[in-house]
């Protein structure tokens, strides 16, 4: 009984703190990004592919990091408190720079090592999530993107105010203090927990086995299927937010905080649905969730480009926030279903997110083509039919439940 509450205890403060922080660096993220897009764009005097190009950036900055830092997570999970403490807080120092920015040029090169520390920050915590909640992975890893939902939301939200009465390099400033005290309070709470046991001193010997038990994973049929269909659905979901940010500014005429809200409604439901619908993958299995997701995003962006203004695109875009960032956290889900036995939580995750946002980084460049040479509205019939191709990758993955679950990280 004492064991099974200390777990509980040791559960609870590692995800409640990782779910807290991941809100601090969802605020920091795509969609905040998105909402300064039209600034830069009016200020520096972009084309449509020029915007695009600022979070393809951002985006190539965290894939090359994912891939790695997931590896070193994994070879020492006994330091990944070390890692979060320094990627939540290295995020904010760079967005400290962007706001020093002379041009679109030095623009460019803060924004992509803000892009790694999102990639430092996403492997070492999701695989946590992962090992710490085994036998409801579907609910934990939805509910570490329901937090990172709240920050989506509160991101553009915030920034479309703060604008009203500050510049946008006044706000880009306040990231690092924000990010200073958020580092600190991981580091207190975290630094002497276990996230995984120590390896042997013979690094070379734990690096080439590391390097074997990720080779012997990507031998799973489902695991390469999903990394396909992480890199499919890329195309086309991390266009969504920009060139919304974008359609909305410059085609309707919104006022800066009109598209802050608009682009935190699509996150806004998730923060209530994500985890139900996580929770419901556990049971149901996480197929014909998944399945249901990504017909949503399939059809709310064709309503969308239908709408024109008024409260029926506000509603669409609602809607669309039910659904639109829970895919990634069922796909994580079912690949670590796929790795039992393996170390290797976090090379997985780091190569699902990093595929992701790798695919993702030529969705805002590809959009921004099909904006300049269709116009902005036409963005969103790209996005549905790279996400309907997904849907279509996503019926021939076998994805089975687990009869039974890995040991909890304890103590």
């Amino acid at each position: 009984m004492i064991q099974q509450q200390a777990l509980i205890q040791h559960r609870r403060l590692i995800s409640g703190n990782i779910l807290g922080a991941h809100v601090v660096e969802h605020i920091l993220g795509p969609s905040t990004v998105a909402v300064l897009i039209p600034i830069l764009y009016a200020e520096f005097g972009l084309t449509g592919l020029q915007a695009g190009l600022f979070e393809t950036v951002r985006s190539i900055g965290g894939a090359t990091a994912s891939f790695l830092i997931g590896i070193v997570s994994d070879l020492f999970a006994h330091r990944r408190a070390l890692i979060l403490v320094l990627a939540i807080t290295f995020l904010g120092l760079f967005y400290f720079l962007l706001g020093f920015s002379p041009s679109y040029g030095f623009a460019l090169a803060a924004i992509l090592p803000a892009g790694m520390c999102a990639a430092m920050w996403h492997a070492p915590a999701l695989a946590s999530m992962s090992q710490l909640y085994p036998e409801r992975r579907g609910l934990a890893l939805s509910a570490h993107q329901s937090a990172g939902n709240v920050g989506d939301f509160l991101g553009p939200v915030i920034l479309g105010f703060a604008l009203v009465t500050f510049t946008w390099r006044q706000t880009a400033h306040l990231a690092l203090p924000l990010t200073m005290v958020v580092g600190l309070v991981l580091a207190l709470a975290l630094w002497s927990k276990s996230f995984g046991e120590r390896r042997s001193g013979d690094f070379g010997a734990e690096l080439k086995q590391q390097l074997g038990d990720i080779a012997l994973a990507l031998q799973n049929r489902t695991l390469l299927m999903l990394v396909l269909v992480t890199g499919t659905r890329g195309l086309g979901s991390r266009a969504m937010a920009i060139f919304l940010a974008l359609y909305l500014s410059q085609d309707l005429g919104m006022s800066t905080p009109l598209v802050g809200l608009h682009v935190g409604l699509l996150a806004l439901l998730g923060v209530i649905f994500g985890p139900v619908l996580g929770a419901l993958s556990d049971r149901i299995g996480r197929k014909p969730v998944l399945l249901i997701c990504l017909s949503a995003h399939v059809v709310f962006p064709i309503i969308i480009a239908w709408a024109g203004g008024g409260i029926g695109l506000t509603v669409a875009v609602a809607l669309l926030g039910i659904f639109a960032l829970v895919p990634q956290a069922l796909m994580q889900a079912a690949a670590a279903d796929t790795i039992k036995g393996l170390r290797v939580h976090a090379s997985v995750m780091g190569l699902l997110w990093g595929n992701q946002v790798l695919f993702g980084a030529i969705a805002p460049l590809l959009g921004g083509l099909v904006a300049d040479l269709f116009g902005f509205r036409a963005v969103f019939y790209y996005i549905a039919a790279m996400t309907a191709v997904s849907m279509l990758l996503v019926l021939t993955v076998p994805m089975e439940r687990p009869s039974s679950y890995e040991p909890a990280v304890s103590p």
